[in-house]
């Protein structure tokens, strides 16, 4: 079972991956760059001012840059490594969780858990915190993170509750998917950003559908790879006893 989970995820995680990582040079990359451009532009100005002063909430920033891969091919080998390396460790997530579960990994169940993971890592999480742009006002990023993580694994405990638990345990699966959102996510004081409002709703809404995509595709591609082992697994067992009388 563990080389088959294995196997699944891995060939399915890198092909999605591929696509995922097409998609998000696409349709996400250039939009990322606009807001660079914008963002540059607000630093170069805000440098040459004599002071300046945060917004309450806000996080403090560092005008100095760090290492980041050139734009052009090297930044697009760089989005495609992590786009494939974390599509993978989905896909495998997925399939395990799929396999082990009472209705089995399908083409149809693939999709299923495929939507439901968006729910979890995508839809639920940006509820709270919308994909952002750069040079976007944000709170702490351990806090962002640790609100982030914890609305995923309540999310996608909520959804098993819902499909797999008792009566009594539905109403706790719906109180997990809520609980993050009523706690509140920790964003900051004073919303800014240095790119037009549009491009960043652009940019949010072009995540979201991206990430749905991605997901939906992964959960078939998935469920497909799962069944086609299922059926030649099933076909050597049924030719094993031929050749054996044959040997």
């Amino acid at each position: 079972m563990l080389n088959r989970i294995l196997a699944c995820g891995l060939s399915a995680g890198l092909l999605v991956g591929l696509f995922a990582a097409a998609l998000q040079l696409t349709f996400v990359s250039p939009l990322i760059l606009k807001a660079e451009v914008y963002e540059e532009a607000a630093s170069a100005a805000h440098a040459s001012a004599p002071a300046h002063e945060h917004a309450a909430g806000a996080v403090d920033h560092d005008h100095g840059e760090g290492w980041a891969p050139e734009n052009g091919a090297e930044r697009a080998a760089f989005t495609t490594l992590a786009t494939v390396a974390s599509t993978i460790g989905f896909a495998l997530m997925l399939v395990a969780a799929a396999a082990l579960s009472p209705a089995g990994l399908t083409v149809r169940t693939g999709v299923a858990f495929g939507l439901a993971g968006f729910a979890a890592t995508g839809l639920a999480p940006s509820l709270g915190l919308a994909p952002e742009l750069p040079g976007s006002a944000a709170g702490d990023l351990l806090l962002r993170q640790g609100w982030w993580i914890a609305t995923a694994i309540a999310t996608a405990a909520g959804i098993a509750l819902l499909a797999y638990g008792r009566p009594a345990l539905k109403a706790l699966g719906v109180a997990l998917m809520a609980a993050p959102h009523l706690i509140g996510a920790p964003v900051a004081g004073a919303p800014s950003s240095t790119a037009p409002a549009e491009l960043s709703a652009a940019f949010a809404a072009q995540a979201i559908v991206v990430q749905a995509i991605v997901w939906t595709t992964l959960g078939a591609a998935c469920g497909y790879v799962w069944s086609r082992q299922e059926r030649s697994r099933t076909a050597a067992r049924s030719k094993a006893p031929k050749s054996a009388l044959a040997a």
